[in-house]
């Protein structure tokens, strides 16, 4: 399936709220945006899966998608990491969902490991050995929520009953 596809599966379904396209992501002009990222946000401006089950998830609107450390970590930590750089893959990381409050899944716009998909829980974002790979691609995530969410369901697949891919800090390939 590829994102055509399933945006159009996700606009039929009755418990996903999808947004009208509106722009993509602002971002510097040193990040390369993942094409299937690009082309989502072509189709919609994000939205609100799986309004109906225990744990909704928004994929945020591309004015939201913003550097994930700015996000979650706050200006102050964020100022002192942009210092440095080059000492952190996170600072190529930008939040893309959003589910209960204050969790999210980050997308990584480096160029080596362009679309991996991070869960950044908040308390251990940018933490090496606590940043789980839940998809190699924004297409994949997607699919998957799609494949594994159901009414009944209390947990996001990579929440559980997870074959684990990698941690971000240590996943080569």
């Amino acid at each position: 399936m590829n994102i055509g596809e399933l945006v159009k599966t996700l606009k039929r379904r009755s418990d996903c709220i999808l947004f009208e396209p509106s722009s993509l992501p602002k971002l510097t002009d040193k990040i390369d945006i993942p094409q299937e990222l690009i082309e989502f946000y072509r189709l919609c401006g994000g939205g609100t899966l799986f309004v109906d089950s225990a744990r909704p998830i928004e994929i945020l609107k591309p004015s939201e998608v913003l550097p994930a450390n700015l996000v979650i970590l706050g200006e102050e930590a964020y100022e002192e990491l942009l210092l440095n750089e080059e000492n952190d893959i996170s600072m190529k990381w930008y939040v893309v969902a959003q589910y209960d409050e204050t969790e999210y899944v980050t997308i990584d716009f480096d160029q080596d490991r362009c679309g991996r998909c991070y869960d950044s829980f908040h308390e251990t974002h940018a933490v090496a050995g606590s940043c789980e790979i839940i998809a190699l691609t924004f297409l994949e995530f997607l699919s998957n929520l799609l494949e594994t969410t159901t009414k009944t369901s209390d947990s996001l697949y990579w929440l559980r009953d997870f074959v684990r891919i990698g941690d971000a800090y240590e996943y080569d390939s």
